[in-house]
């Protein structure tokens, strides 16, 4: 089967230590850094390892690796709202907290927090904007509505035969 592929909006910028991925940064724009694959986990020649995450995640504060685990958690194709992974984490009420976690996502393609959005579907923010947020959710089956801050997921498409 052939599958027809989109471009990214931008570049993707891999940091290792010690053979291990401890960054992943999203481009806007062209330049140094290597192209999208169409599996992220290629991008970084293979399944980022318990270490490589652990490496990633061991200088952030205890509540933001929890966040980032639980986060790690939400399956393909699936979304959750940053209330909804607070309360995961025991933190009821601590959406905003979840958010700004999420800004701070060391690896943003390992941990897939493009899958956290606001209430009712709004897409909310994304560390490398808007348009991968999009890009993202939409290789997912996800089609959207509204334009701007009103942008927000319209229903995910059906896959299968």
């Amino acid at each position: 089967m052939v599958r027809s592929t989109v471009l990214a909006p931008g570049r993707v910028f891999v940091t290792r230590r010690g053979g291990l991925v401890v960054r992943v940064e999203l481009g806007r724009n062209s330049g140094e850094g290597c192209p999208f694959s169409s599996k992220p986990a290629a991008m970084v020649d293979s399944a980022p390892s318990h270490q490589g995450l652990k490496a990633a995640l061991e200088y952030l504060p205890e509540f933001s690796r929890r966040v980032l685990r639980a986060c790690n958690r939400i399956p393909a194709g699936e979304v959750r709202s940053y209330q909804e992974l607070a309360v995961k984490v025991g933190k009821p009420g601590g959406a905003r907290a979840v958010g700004r976690v999420m800004a701070r996502n060391p690896v943003p393609l390992l941990i897939p927090c493009h899958r956290v959005v606001k209430a009712r579907g709004y897409l909310g923010g994304f560390g490398g904007g808007p348009r991968w947020k999009e890009f993202l959710l939409g290789r997912e089956g996800w089609s959207f509505e509204g334009k701007g801050k009103s942008r927000r997921l319209k229903h995910k498409e059906k896959t299968g035969g």
